[in-house]
């Protein structure tokens, strides 16, 4: 199997337990930014979620995730393989700060990629500002990891500390959805982007997306992957 830096921390970018039911279909383009940039595409039908990855070489990789499921299905078309994975094992075995955010309104409103969002301070063990957009369900998660690969303005390493977008306390507290339109690591003075959405498609949107294509062959998990196979 083929694996890159990029894949690596976009698995762990993204895996942070199962996704939410989402009210929005569609198609929605962002670019990670750290030590290496990328582009990540999520596609949504009710509670599924397929996620692209493209590295800036051209790595990637594919993910399937749904509502209910604590499961996440990684596609390798370039093997017609596929590997099913615990999205709580991914960057280790230490279990994920659960501690409910902090959350604070800026009082501020944008408009990014032609959707309408509003300014909110994320407080964990880290600071986080993010333009959340209403009417498009819940981020599928923010993992353990560092984002992309890099680091935050003052080079400290992201951790767990950034908090999950479809958890129970943000599902309860934003009934009409929250989801990052861009999200910023906030550092004392210093503020850096570290994923933006580019651009947001509403459209219906084929069931096949959704599933593991006819003919792959289920892979093992492997004992180097992270989190798996450690003493």
């Amino acid at each position: 199997m083929r694996r890159s830096i990029f894949t690596t921390a976009a698995l762990a970018l993204l895996a942070a337990g199962p996704a939410a039911a989402q009210q929005f279909e569609g198609v929605v383009t962002m670019t990670a930014q750290g030590e290496r940039t990328g582009e990540i595409t999520q596609m949504f039908k009710g509670g599924k979620i397929r996620t692209e990855m493209k590295g800036p070489e051209g790595q990637g990789g594919v993910m399937l995730m749904e509502a209910g499921k604590p499961e996440m299905t990684m596609l390798m078309p370039s093997d017609k393989m596929y590997m099913v994975m615990d999205p709580s094992m991914m960057g280790g075995r230490a279990p994920r700060d659960t501690t409910p955010p902090k959350i604070t309104k800026v009082g501020t409103s944008e408009t990014i990629a032609g959707k309408s969002c509003d300014n909110y301070r994320i407080e964990t063990k880290q600071v986080h500002e993010v333009c959340a957009a209403k009417g498009m369900g819940y981020f599928g998660g923010m993992g353990r990891g560092p984002m992309m690969g890099g680091r935050g303005p003052g080079g400290a390493q992201g951790g767990n500390a950034m908090p999950s977008f479809a958890s129970e306390k943000m599902m309860a507290e934003f009934k009409e959805g929250f989801f990052p339109l861009r999200i910023s690591r906030v550092e004392g003075e210093k503020k850096a982007t570290v994923l933006e959405v580019t651009k947001i498609e509403e459209k219906p949107l084929p069931s096949s997306l959704f599933e593991i294509p006819e003919g792959y062959t289920k892979m093992d998990m492997p004992m180097g992957m992270p989190g798996m196979g450690r003493p």
